[in-house]
């Protein structure tokens, strides 16, 4: 299975910040027009206790501050799912990402 290096580096960015209890980062390009190795679509799960006393929006520009350099080369899109580790625990289901609008258009 194909893992592409944009991956690794996200998990590795978010690791060193963050120290999450919990951290996925799910490669979907496969859903969008770009195909599966693209790695041009990520999703993030994150639970980080850093994360306890921040509102979204503050989680979001700290998440994005640290993955700068990598969403400036071929990322086209990023989604975030940051939690405290008491949200996560009140959390039952993640939302699933929404299907590409443009993936089965012709080019």
């Amino acid at each position: 299975m194909f893992i592409h290096p944009h991956k690794i580096k996200i998990e590795q960015l978010l690791e060193a910040k963050f120290n999450p209890e919990h951290l996925e980062v799910i490669d979907e390009s496969y859903m969008h027009h770009a195909g599966p190795e693209a790695g041009s679509h990520y999703k993030v799960i994150m639970v980080s206790s850093i994360f306890a006393e921040q509102k979204l929006i503050q989680r979001q520009r700290e998440v994005n501050k640290v993955l700068k350099e990598v969403l400036a080369n071929d990322i086209h899109a990023l989604s975030l799912k940051l939690y405290s580790p008491e949200e996560w625990e009140k959390q039952p289901i993640i939302p699933e990402s929404p299907k590409c609008a443009g993936k089965n258009k012709e080019l």
